[in-house]
């Protein structure tokens, strides 16, 4: 009887299968995911960069409207 029960509580040599055929899968999207997001971080820093370069960065835009405010009221 003891035995009966030991094999029902484990999983079948089938299950295992699919179960560590689902892990492949899951590992390979997750680098999948990791090289995309890399990617897309890539891109965005390029963009920052152009920005920057064009003089569309905040930061820069604003220290310019404080420099001509500065100069027009002397």
């Amino acid at each position: 009887m003891a035995v009966l029960k030991a094999k029902k509580a484990a999983p079948s040599s089938s299950t295992i299968k699919v179960l560590r055929q689902e892990i492949a899968e899951l590992k390979k999207l997750k680098a999948e995911l990791i090289t995309v997001i890399a990617s897309q971080r890539a891109e965005l820093d390029r963009a920052r960069k152009s920005l920057i370069e064009l003089g569309a960065d905040p930061i820069v835009r604003s220290m310019q409207r404080n420099f001509r405010n500065k100069r027009a009221k002397e």
